[in-house]
C-alpha cells in the first residue's frame, strides 16, 4: 500500500517537472526553494519534508498528522470505499479508494496527472450517483471547505448525502478540527447513527469519527 508520504512527493514532483518545464530549473531552484521555503518554514517544510514519524516533535508535521489519520482510516475502511472533498488525493491513493472527489478543478486535474491508477471526478457528493452502493464514506479535514450556501448544514449536508450512499450497516470515516466536533457527531446521532469511535490526534487540535449507519 502506498503511503501518504509517498503519495505526497508524487504530487511535488509533478508539480516540480510542471514548474520546471515552463520556467526552467532556475527559476525552481532560486524563486520557489528560495523564496518559498525560507518565507514560509514553519509550515510549508515540514508539510512537504517533515516525516511520517515526527511524533516526537513539539509540532507534529501535518504530514505526520494525514499518516496518524490514513492508519485509523485504515483500520475502519470496508468496500468499496468513497472519499469526498479528497484534496489533491493524497490520503484516498494511501487507502486505495473506489471513488474521489473533490469541487476544485485544478486539485482534481493535478491529482490525476499525479497518483494514476484512481478515479478521481470533479465533483459535490450531491452529485455522486449511486443509492445504497458505498460501505464507506471518508472525509480528512474536507468539509470546512464545502459551500455552505445550499439550504442547509455544511456537515448535515454531507451526512444526508453520505446516508443516500452508505449501504445499510455502511460507515462514515471524518478526520477534522476538534472545533467542529459537535456539529459533526448532532447530524449523525440525529439520523440514527451509532458513533463506534471518536479519538483525538495527539499533539494536534483534530479528531477522528468512526460512526455507524443503522
Amino acid at each position: 500500500m502506498m503511503s501518504v508520504e509517498q503519495a505526497q512527493k508524487l504530487v511535488f514532483d509533478k508539480v516540480k517537472d510542471e514548474v520546471v518545464s515552463r520556467y526552467g530549473e532556475s527559476f525552481y531552484e532560486d524563486v520557489l526553494t528560495g523564496h518559498l521555503i525560507t518565507e514560509s518554514v514553519n509550515w510549508f517544510a515540514p508539510y512537504l519534508f517533515g516525516k511520517a514519524s515526527d511524533a516526537g516533535t513539539t509540532v507534529p508535521s501535518p504530514l505526520f498528522e494525514l499518516s496518524e489519520v490514513c492508519r485509523f482510516f485504515a483500520r475502519e475502511l470496508r468496500r468499496p470505499a468513497l472519499e469526498v472533498q479528497c484534496n489533491l488525493g493524497c490520503i484516498g491513493a494511501s487507502l486505495k479508494v473506489d471513488l474521489a472527489i473533490d469541487r476544485d478543478p485544478n486539485k482534481i486535474d493535478l491529482a490525476r496527472v499525479s497518483l494514476p491508477g484512481l478515479e478521481f471526478q470533479c465533483k459535490a457528493i450531491e452529485d455522486v450517483e449511486g443509492e445504497a452502493t458505498y460501505a464507506t464514506v471518508l472525509t480528512a479535514f474536507g468539509l470546512g471547505r464545502m459551500d455552505a450556501g445550499r439550504g442547509q448544514p455544511i456537515f448535515l449536508d454531507f451526512v444526508t448525502h453520505a446516508t443516500r450512499l452508505l449501504a445499510p450497516g455502511g460507515r462514515i470515516l471524518v478526520a477534522e478540527r476538534a472545533r467542529f466536533q459537535d456539529n459533526i457527531v448532532e447530524p449523525l446521532v440525529a439520523l440514527d447513527y451509532e458513533i463506534a469511535k471518536l479519538s483525538s490526534i495527539k499533539g494536534t487540535g483534530s479528531v477522528m469519527i468512526v460512526a455507524m449507519k443503522p
